[in-house]
């Protein structure tokens, strides 16, 4: 369902909030990485909520290119970096009350926490076994040593 426009203010400065940033320079042409953050989100969730690349540039006052360019980067800063991708989801969660989908958006977040916790207890699993492979290299080294000592 597609995001109300009347709660457009409400979603910009939700995002600028999460950015440490205020609404005019979120929405302004500045280059700072907190406020690009921050329309890159505003983009993203109007985007991926029904709206058009153009409608959501006339927000913006900005042209579709720009908008497909933010919400390409956004896609890449969403894998990369722990903290965008928490902020993101927190907004998406507080702004899906607007769209009829809190129910979606809820799973989709609880899924990608258990999909994290799992990547981490994987990730556990295989420094506990270098860890091993690591004392028994040593061990061996030691004992070597002990011989050539003799």
């Amino acid at each position: 369902m597609k995001f109300e426009k009347e709660k457009l203010n409400e979603l910009l400065e939700a995002c600028a909030e999460a950015n440490k940033t205020n609404v005019k320079s979120m929405i302004g042409k500045g280059r700072r990485r907190f406020n690009v953050e921050a329309r890159q989100m505003a983009y993203s969730i109007l985007r991926n909520s029904g709206w058009y690349f153009t409608e959501i540039g006339e927000a913006f006052d900005r042209n579709h290119a720009s908008i497909i360019n933010g919400c390409s980067s956004h896609r890449q800063d969403y894998a990369t970096f722990n903290y965008y991708a928490e902020a993101y989801d927190d907004i998406r969660i507080k702004m899906s009350i607007h769209t009829n989908e809190r129910t979606i958006v809820k799973r989709e977040v609880e899924q990608k926490i258990i999909d994290e916790v799992e990547r981490l207890r994987n990730e556990n699993a295989r420094l506990k076994d270098n860890i091993c492979k690591i004392q028994t290299n040593a061990n061996l080294l030691t004992k070597s040593l002990k011989v050539l000592c003799v």
